[in-house]
């Protein structure tokens, strides 16, 4: 199962059974995996491509310029609904053409995979920009689900009618940190909790969870069943986060 500390790899393929040692709950990071993959900067140009369309294109060039970290510094928290909708219409048609880049080389010998039709866009500006607009983030939610513009409770995946042995693949096209980071609760891995409507309910205990410092194209791989969430974001930088969910 699941380690003190997550496994890092800094070379696609490099790990012949990841698959399978995810499937048994180990957690991964991967280092510059879209890099190597040549898929970063296709992300990032799609991406803007999607700015563009949403909040125009001067505000597309000043978040090439000042990176994907910043982009509440041009966007109102309001308008986040329509720019991440305006990128999931991007993004939704390549996924098909990415993960058939991504899963043989990262899942080396997998075979046959079936995947999420529609990646996950997930920005997550700094709370206090946040707080105000909760309202309009839960709207926005009822159609794109949890966990997309506003943090994310803990979790596991198969609540919510996904399979229990998908893969998520959570990749940071901007900075992630801790404060602003992914939670995975790998103490709690197959415990049985109480839950309703896809959230945990209070007053489980958990233990502490990981958090996750990346770089821009790195990924977290781990198992959709595993409890995770996401931190709330207390820091001064927006996270920008595309995820697959594959088996």
């Amino acid at each position: 199962m699941t380690g003190p500390s997550p496994i890092e790899i800094t070379t696609v393929g490099e790990v012949p059974d990841l698959a399978r040692r995810i499937l048994d709950g180990e957690v991964f990071v991967l280092r510059r995996g879209l890099q190597q993959l040549g898929l970063f900067e296709p992300l990032v140009e799609s991406t803007l491509e999607g700015i563009a369309a949403a909040a125009g294109p001067e505000v597309a060039d000043k978040v090439r310029r000042g990176g994907f970290d910043r982009i509440h510094e041009w966007v109102n928290p309001p308008d986040l609904p329509k720019l991440t909708d305006a990128v999931y219409d991007v993004l939704t048609p390549l996924a098909l053409g990415h993960l058939r880049t991504l899963v043989p080389r990262v899942f080396p010998g997998s075979g046959t995979f079936y995947f999420e039709k529609a990646p996950n866009v997930r920005f997550h500006i700094p709370f206090d920009h946040a707080a105000r607009y909760r309202k309009e983030f839960d709207k926005f939610a009822e159609k794109r689900g949890q966990g997309k513009i506003a943090a994310h409770g803990p979790h596991r995946d198969q609540w919510v009618d996904c399979p229990a042995n998908a893969i998520n693949i959570w990749i940071a096209i901007g900075p992630v940190q801790h404060g602003n980071s992914l939670t995975v609760f790998p103490e709690d891995y197959g415990k049985p909790f109480a839950f309703k409507d896809g959230y945990i309910l209070n007053g489980e205990r958990l233990h502490k969870p990981w958090s996750f410092a990346l770089d821009p194209g790195d990924a977290v791989l781990f198992l959709s069943s595993h409890l995770h969430g996401s931190e709330v974001n207390r820091t001064d930088r927006t996270r920008y986060v595309v995820s697959y969910r594959v088996t």
